[in-house]
Protein backbone atom coordinates (compact mmCIF):
# COMPACT_ATOMS: atom_id res chain seq x y z
CA UNK A 1 0.00 0.00 0.00
CA UNK A 2 2.81 2.44 0.86
CA UNK A 3 4.52 1.80 -2.45
CA UNK A 4 1.24 2.45 -4.31
CA UNK A 5 0.71 5.75 -2.48
CA UNK A 6 4.24 6.89 -3.25
CA UNK A 7 3.75 5.97 -6.91
CA UNK A 8 0.48 7.93 -7.08
CA UNK A 9 2.06 11.03 -5.51
CA UNK A 10 4.97 11.01 -7.92
CA UNK A 11 2.61 10.42 -10.85
CA UNK A 12 0.49 13.46 -9.88
CA UNK A 13 3.53 15.70 -9.61
CA UNK A 14 4.88 14.57 -12.96
CA UNK A 15 1.48 14.92 -14.64
CA UNK A 16 0.94 18.46 -13.33
CA UNK A 17 4.43 19.52 -14.33
CA UNK A 18 4.12 18.09 -17.85
CA UNK A 19 0.68 19.66 -18.32
CA UNK A 20 2.00 23.02 -17.17
CA UNK A 21 4.87 23.16 -19.61
CA UNK A 22 2.96 21.52 -22.47
CA UNK A 23 0.07 23.99 -22.27
CA UNK A 24 2.50 26.91 -22.26
CA UNK A 25 4.30 25.69 -25.34
CA UNK A 26 1.13 24.61 -27.13
CA UNK A 27 -1.03 27.66 -26.80
CA UNK A 28 1.15 30.56 -25.73
CA UNK A 29 -0.14 34.05 -26.36
CA UNK A 30 -2.58 32.91 -29.08
CA UNK A 31 -4.41 30.69 -26.68
CA UNK A 32 -4.64 33.43 -24.13
CA UNK A 33 -6.26 35.79 -26.66
CA UNK A 34 -8.85 33.17 -27.63
CA UNK A 35 -9.94 32.67 -24.04
CA UNK A 36 -9.89 36.39 -23.34
CA UNK A 37 -7.12 36.34 -20.79
CA UNK A 38 -4.51 39.04 -20.63
CA UNK A 39 -0.82 38.34 -20.28
CA UNK A 40 -0.86 39.72 -16.74
CA UNK A 41 -3.69 37.39 -15.78
CA UNK A 42 -1.87 34.50 -17.43
CA UNK A 43 1.25 35.37 -15.50
CA UNK A 44 -0.72 35.21 -12.26
CA UNK A 45 -2.18 31.84 -13.25
CA UNK A 46 1.26 30.50 -14.16
CA UNK A 47 2.71 31.71 -10.89
CA UNK A 48 -0.14 30.03 -9.05
CA UNK A 49 0.46 26.76 -10.89
CA UNK A 50 4.16 27.06 -10.21
CA UNK A 51 3.53 27.52 -6.50
CA UNK A 52 1.18 24.51 -6.56
CA UNK A 53 3.78 22.33 -8.26
CA UNK A 54 6.48 23.42 -5.84
CA UNK A 55 4.22 22.75 -2.86
CA UNK A 56 3.37 19.28 -4.13
CA UNK A 57 7.03 18.57 -4.77
CA UNK A 58 7.88 19.59 -1.19
CA UNK A 59 5.11 17.37 0.17
CA UNK A 60 6.27 14.39 -1.87
CA UNK A 61 9.89 15.01 -0.85
CA UNK A 62 8.81 15.18 2.78
CA UNK A 63 6.87 11.91 2.53
CA UNK A 64 9.80 10.23 0.80
CA UNK A 65 12.25 11.51 3.45
CA UNK A 66 10.01 10.31 6.28
CA UNK A 67 9.57 6.87 4.73
CA UNK A 68 13.25 6.52 3.83
CA UNK A 69 15.13 7.98 6.78
CA UNK A 70 12.75 8.39 9.73
CA UNK A 71 10.02 5.75 9.75
CA UNK A 72 12.33 2.93 8.72
CA UNK A 73 14.79 3.91 11.45
CA UNK A 74 12.01 3.98 14.04
CA UNK A 75 11.06 0.46 13.04
CA UNK A 76 14.64 -0.71 13.55
CA UNK A 77 15.17 -2.42 16.94
CA UNK A 78 17.61 -0.78 19.35
CA UNK A 79 18.44 -3.20 22.18
CA UNK A 80 21.06 -2.47 24.80
CA UNK A 81 22.78 -5.57 26.17
CA UNK A 82 24.62 -5.91 29.47
CA UNK A 83 26.22 -9.03 30.87
CA UNK A 84 27.59 -10.01 34.27
CA UNK A 85 28.84 -13.26 35.77
CA UNK A 86 28.81 -14.76 39.26
CA UNK A 87 30.25 -18.03 40.50
CA UNK A 88 30.46 -20.22 43.59
CA UNK A 89 32.52 -23.34 44.32
CA UNK A 90 30.30 -26.25 45.24
CA UNK A 91 31.20 -29.60 46.76
CA UNK A 92 34.00 -31.60 45.12
CA UNK A 93 35.31 -28.38 43.61
CA UNK A 94 32.53 -28.11 41.04
CA UNK A 95 32.08 -24.51 39.91
CA UNK A 96 28.56 -23.14 39.71
CA UNK A 97 28.58 -20.25 37.20
CA UNK A 98 25.66 -17.96 36.39
CA UNK A 99 25.58 -15.53 33.47
CA UNK A 100 23.04 -12.70 33.77
CA UNK A 101 22.15 -10.95 30.52
CA UNK A 102 20.10 -7.74 30.72
CA UNK A 103 18.27 -6.58 27.61
CA UNK A 104 16.87 -3.04 27.45
CA UNK A 105 14.63 -2.03 24.53
CA UNK A 106 15.74 1.49 23.60
CA UNK A 107 13.74 1.54 20.36
CA UNK A 108 10.21 2.70 19.63
CA UNK A 109 8.83 -0.68 18.57
CA UNK A 110 8.37 -3.99 20.31
CA UNK A 111 11.54 -6.07 20.46
CA UNK A 112 11.09 -9.80 19.84
CA UNK A 113 13.95 -12.03 20.95
CA UNK A 114 13.33 -15.27 19.11
CA UNK A 115 16.43 -17.02 20.32
CA UNK A 116 19.76 -16.81 22.08
CA UNK A 117 22.96 -18.77 22.48
CA UNK A 118 25.24 -18.41 25.51
CA UNK A 119 28.74 -19.88 25.23
CA UNK A 120 31.32 -20.25 28.02
CA UNK A 121 34.96 -20.68 26.99
CA UNK A 122 38.09 -21.31 29.02
CA UNK A 123 40.76 -18.63 28.65
CA UNK A 124 43.04 -19.48 31.57
CA UNK A 125 44.73 -21.79 32.24
CA UNK A 126 45.47 -22.69 28.63
CA UNK A 127 44.08 -26.03 27.60
CA UNK A 128 46.48 -28.53 26.06
CA UNK A 129 44.77 -28.09 22.70
CA UNK A 130 45.12 -24.32 22.67
CA UNK A 131 48.67 -24.48 24.03
CA UNK A 132 49.78 -26.73 21.19
CA UNK A 133 47.92 -24.60 18.64
CA UNK A 134 49.60 -21.47 19.96
CA UNK A 135 53.03 -23.03 19.71
CA UNK A 136 52.35 -24.26 16.20
CA UNK A 137 50.91 -20.91 15.13
CA UNK A 138 53.84 -18.89 16.47
CA UNK A 139 56.31 -21.31 14.84
CA UNK A 140 54.67 -21.80 11.42
CA UNK A 141 52.75 -18.58 10.76
CA UNK A 142 53.96 -15.17 9.79
CA UNK A 143 53.87 -12.50 12.46
CA UNK A 144 51.63 -10.36 10.25
CA UNK A 145 49.07 -13.17 9.96
CA UNK A 146 49.04 -13.66 13.73
CA UNK A 147 48.53 -9.95 14.36
CA UNK A 148 45.71 -9.77 11.82
CA UNK A 149 44.00 -12.95 13.01
CA UNK A 150 44.54 -14.73 9.70
CA UNK A 151 45.21 -18.13 11.29
CA UNK A 152 41.95 -20.02 10.80
CA UNK A 153 42.70 -22.88 13.20
CA UNK A 154 43.37 -20.45 16.04
CA UNK A 155 41.06 -17.51 15.34
CA UNK A 156 37.31 -17.99 14.85
CA UNK A 157 34.35 -15.77 13.95
CA UNK A 158 36.17 -14.42 10.88
CA UNK A 159 39.28 -13.72 12.89
CA UNK A 160 37.41 -11.84 15.59
CA UNK A 161 38.09 -14.18 18.52
CA UNK A 162 40.48 -16.90 19.63
CA UNK A 163 38.80 -20.29 19.55
CA UNK A 164 39.11 -21.06 23.24
CA UNK A 165 37.89 -24.45 24.42
CA UNK A 166 34.13 -24.44 25.08
CA UNK A 167 33.15 -25.35 28.65
CA UNK A 168 29.39 -24.98 28.29
CA UNK A 169 26.63 -23.76 26.03
CA UNK A 170 22.96 -22.89 26.37
CA UNK A 171 20.46 -22.43 23.56
CA UNK A 172 17.23 -20.58 24.13
CA UNK A 173 14.42 -20.30 21.60
CA UNK A 174 10.98 -18.76 21.29
CA UNK A 175 9.36 -21.68 23.12
CA UNK A 176 9.51 -19.61 26.32
CA UNK A 177 6.58 -17.61 24.95
CA UNK A 178 5.71 -14.11 26.05
CA UNK A 179 8.92 -13.69 28.02
CA UNK A 180 10.65 -13.05 24.68
CA UNK A 181 8.81 -9.81 23.92
CA UNK A 182 10.03 -6.42 25.16
CA UNK A 183 7.92 -3.29 24.80
CA UNK A 184 9.67 0.09 24.24
CA UNK A 185 11.50 1.16 27.39
CA UNK A 186 11.11 -2.27 29.00
CA UNK A 187 14.04 -4.15 30.58
CA UNK A 188 14.39 -7.86 31.24
CA UNK A 189 17.16 -9.95 32.76
CA UNK A 190 17.87 -13.53 31.74
CA UNK A 191 19.87 -16.00 33.81
CA UNK A 192 21.85 -18.93 32.40
CA UNK A 193 23.44 -21.47 34.75
CA UNK A 194 26.48 -23.67 34.16
CA UNK A 195 28.23 -26.39 36.15
CA UNK A 196 31.96 -26.57 35.45
CA UNK A 197 33.82 -29.69 36.65
CA UNK A 198 37.12 -27.99 35.77
CA UNK A 199 38.01 -26.74 39.26
CA UNK A 200 41.24 -25.08 38.11
CA UNK A 201 39.56 -22.60 35.72
CA UNK A 202 40.67 -19.03 36.46
CA UNK A 203 39.41 -16.89 33.55
CA UNK A 204 36.45 -17.56 31.27
CA UNK A 205 34.92 -15.79 28.29
CA UNK A 206 31.12 -15.51 28.17
CA UNK A 207 29.56 -14.77 24.78
CA UNK A 208 25.86 -14.06 24.26
CA UNK A 209 24.20 -14.13 20.85
CA UNK A 210 20.64 -12.80 20.58
CA UNK A 211 18.46 -13.06 17.49
CA UNK A 212 15.03 -11.66 16.58
CA UNK A 213 14.76 -13.35 13.18
CA UNK A 214 15.86 -10.32 11.16
CA UNK A 215 18.74 -8.91 13.18
CA UNK A 216 21.26 -10.35 15.61
CA UNK A 217 23.38 -8.95 18.42
CA UNK A 218 26.27 -10.34 20.41
CA UNK A 219 28.08 -9.44 23.60
CA UNK A 220 31.29 -10.92 24.99
CA UNK A 221 32.88 -10.41 28.40
CA UNK A 222 35.87 -11.80 30.28
CA UNK A 223 35.37 -12.94 33.86
CA UNK A 224 37.98 -13.91 36.44
CA UNK A 225 37.10 -16.68 38.89
CA UNK A 226 40.01 -15.64 41.11
CA UNK A 227 37.99 -12.73 42.48
CA UNK A 228 36.72 -14.83 45.37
Amino acid sequence: MQKIMRFILWAVVIAVTVAYFWSGLRYGVTGLKLIGTSILDAKAIVEGLQALVETMAIVVAGVWTYERFIKNREDYPYPKLEQRCEHHVLEKNIIYLSVFVTVYNQGKTKLDLNGAVIIIRQVSPLSDEIREQLKKTLHDSREEDVRRGNVKKLFVDQGQRIGWVTLGQREWNESRGRINGLEPGQTREFQFDFLLPESDVRVIEAISYFDNGKYAWELGTLYSLDNK
